[in-house]
């Protein structure tokens, strides 16, 4: 009995310790991989956008914690910005908002305890998952349009795929930094990648379509914004037999990332030791 007393009381002990939840705020940027981005990522610096957002953690223990977190942004891009002719030539672009929703799990590399300024310091780890809506536009004379529904690869089209959906997974994962700045206060910094499951985050995948084909069934904006070559040449419209010219890379998925400073204040259960001076004497049992 005083063995499962002693047992019983050093375990209440490490999960008193430990157990609390944490809200803070998101901000940082966001920008994105994809056909109309640069070939290396490095490049692609000028068309970050502003991040921000909001997420709750709740700590298990100085090693895990799950967070669910709400962010918003923006990822663009334009073939105008490519140092290579053929891209230029092509002449798309696009700009898209990114809403996200994401559960997460964290893995403190270190232990990590807010209370505690012996271990006041960890790099982490985190995955999980995440739905996200976006929505491609484009400048088209003076004004920007919606490009899903237009179906500018044939979407829609008799003998064509469906529109791609706005709303869809993804696989967030990357790494970061977190530090208590007192006992109520943790501030953080974070890189993280988001593998999606769709080539449309920009509206380009596929092959061209013949410009009077798609005439014909999806109107003349999306005839004139699935290709625009014949803009940036200053010439006729570019006609093609469908399916025979490439306009992006189905190969690849598309990806996005953020970039975030967050923030967040330390909401301590009852019962759980707060002052960094209790938190090295806690009373407990040293190992």
């Amino acid at each position: 009995m005083r063995f499962l007393h002693t047992f019983l009381l050093v375990l209440s002990c490490l999960f008193a310790k430990a157990q609390y939840i944490d809200v803070g705020i998101i901000g940082g940027v966001s920008n994105y991989q994809g056909d109309i981005a640069p070939q290396q990522l490095w490049n692609s610096v000028g068309d970050s956008h502003a991040v921000f957002g909001a997420f709750a953690r709740y700590n298990f223990n100085d090693r895990f914690a799950a967070r669910l977190s709400l962010s918003k942004g923006t990822i663009s891009g334009s073939d105008l910005d490519s140092k290579a002719a053929t891209r230029r030539t092509r002449n798309l672009h696009f700009t898209s908002p990114i809403t996200e929703l994401a559960l997460i799990g964290e893995i403190n590399l270190f232990k990590y305890t807010p209370s505690n300024l012996f271990s006041d310091f960890a790099p982490y780890l985190f995955g999980g998952i995440a739905l996200f809506k976006f929505n491609p536009e484009a400048e088209y004379l003076e004004r920007w349009i919606e490009l899903q529904p237009l179906g500018t690869e044939g979407q829609g089209m008799d003998g064509y795929q469906e529109r791609y959906k706005l709303t869809q997974i993804s696989i967030p994962f990357g790494g970061g930094i977190k530090k208590n700045l007192n006992e109520e206060w943790t501030l953080g910094i974070e890189l993280g990648l988001r593998k999606t499951f769709t080539d449309y985050l920009d509206d380009v995948s596929g092959y061209y379509v013949n410009y009077k084909e798609i005439l014909l069934q999806n109107g003349s904006e999306a005839a004139a914004l699935s290709d625009r070559r014949g803009e940036f040449l200053g010439s006729d419209t570019i006609e093609v037999e469908s399916g025979t010219q490439i306009r992006g890379n189905p190969a690849y998925k598309d990806w996005y990332l953020f970039a975030n400073l967050t923030i967040s204040y330390n909401f301590v259960f009852k019962g759980i030791y707060t002052s960094s001076a209790n938190s090295r004497h806690l009373g407990c049992p040293r190992f």
